[in-house]
């Protein structure tokens, strides 16, 4: 029996909420990933919560057209959600991803 990959949350060692979102094969192999760092609210912007920089979404080979880059994208925004973080997309699928979704 297989089990389809996980998507899991690794925090950075820094503490101050940057981190990762990494997608393991059920042998823990490093499948994907979405990397992010923190930042504080723009100076002089009125909304004044912590901003989720997403710097990177990859998958590797075999994942690719699986729909893993989305899901690791859609749980990202998910967590920022609960967090109460604002989301900045630097990368270029994400930034398209959460466009996507925002437009329906």
């Amino acid at each position: 029996m297989t089990t389809a990959p996980t998507i899991e949350h690794v925090p950075a060692e820094r503490g101050d909420g940057s981190g990762e979102l990494v997608v393991r094969g059920e042998d823990g192999a490093l499948l994907g990933e979405l990397t992010w760092v923190m930042r504080p609210a723009p100076e002089g912007s009125e909304d004044r919560r912590p901003v989720m920089v997403i710097l990177h979404t990859g998958v590797r080979e075999g994942l690719r057209g699986g729909g893993w880059a989305g899901k690791l994208v859609d749980e990202a925004v998910a967590l920022a959600e609960r967090e109460g973080w604002a989301v900045l997309p630097q990368c270029s699928y994400a930034a398209h991803r959460i466009a996507k979704r925002a437009a329906g």
